[in-house]
């Protein structure tokens, strides 16, 4: 759930104001606001506090199952970059914690939290944020919030499988940091200091095409703080350094394709666990009433939910 505050006269944060800044200064567009995934009820006292007036508000849902799914290999991935994975630990138990299904899916007890503070709510499937959909998807949004649509090719990349949220990798060489990543700056996903992509950048790139045979359909920017000079020696060094870095890589991605889970063996754990089963689904249909009421063409495609749903336990 994203909640979009346009300008100072609906939010005040100097913080956020900043980044409005930093947007429209960079490339001419942007916007700020407030972020709530999921529910979290300590959240209420920020959002009385500083909201002003009301304000326009985006709400990104997606199909129950698979978003179930993709958390907990989220969960299963972090735990292996942070060597922090545990093989005798099974990671699915996550969803009979009541604060994980909340953060996933609080699609109703979201909404509820914040509907006295917006004006309106435009519910965006995640499915339409995908390839080139996503370019008709970010006008859609862009009118409901009164801005100014990107027409900047960049801001389309994937920012969520097992590659992408690798990077930034930073190194250094002869006492100098570079950066390798298939984003613009440091940008990260995780780094809740540098998630803003669309920010002014002033790195120096030593190139925006790296393409390594490892992975010879992503292209690589590798980037220094300053204007450097590049010499074949130099070069070459780094080049080593991001290979390297890309057999980790590898690895990683191995293991956690061999670890993560997929819709039939959650179906599968459902069927053992019936008790696990009927309370999630009283917990799902609760959370998704909103969204078969106010959108029900998006309710209606959500067919691995529909599954779940008419599962025979």
């Amino acid at each position: 759930m994203t909640l979009i505050a346009l300008h100072q006269e609906y939010l005040d944060n100097k913080v956020a104001l900043r980044i409005y800044w930093e947007l429209f200064r960079g490339y001419g567009y942007g916007a700020w606001g407030v972020t709530i995934d999921g529910y979290d009820k300590n959240i209420q006292k920020y959002l009385t506090k500083h909201f002003k007036k009301q304000a326009p508000a985006i709400c990104l849902v997606r199909d129950p199952m698979p978003l179930i799914v993709s958390a907990i290999n989220h969960t299963i991935y972090t735990s292996i970059v942070t060597n922090k994975f545990d093989n005798s630990k099974d990671y699915i138990n996550i969803i009979n914690d009541s604060k994980f299904l909340f953060a996933t899916i609080g699609f109703n007890s979201n909404i509820n939290m914040i509907k006295d503070k917006i004006t309106s709510i435009k519910f965006i499937d995640t499915k339409m944020l995908k390839g080139e959909l996503a370019k008709q998807t970010m006008k859609e949004i862009a009118k409901h919030i009164n801005a100014v649509a990107p027409d900047d090719d960049r801001i389309y990349i994937n920012v969520n499988d097992t590659f992408t949220r690798s990077f930034p990798y930073f190194f250094h060489i002869d006492d100098i940091e570079f950066i390798v990543s298939p984003f613009y700056n440091d940008f990260s996903i995780f780094n809740m200091q540098n998630n803003i992509y669309n920010k002014l950048d002033t790195r120096f790139y030593i190139t925006n095409n790296y393409i390594s045979d490892k992975f010879k359909d992503r292209k690589l920017n590798i980037s220094s703080q300053k204007q450097i000079q590049i010499n074949d020696e130099l070069l070459e060094k780094i080049h080593k350094k991001v290979e390297d870095y890309l057999d980790e890589i590898i690895k990683i991605e191995d293991k956690y394709k061999k670890h993560k889970i997929s819709i039939e063996i959650l179906f599968e754990y459902f069927k053992k666990n019936p008790n696990t089963y009927k309370n999630i689904k009283e917990f799902l249909i609760n959370e998704t009433n909103i969204i078969e009421k106010h959108t029900s063409h998006i309710f209606q495609n959500w067919l691995e939910y529909k599954n779940f749903l008419e599962l025979d336990l």
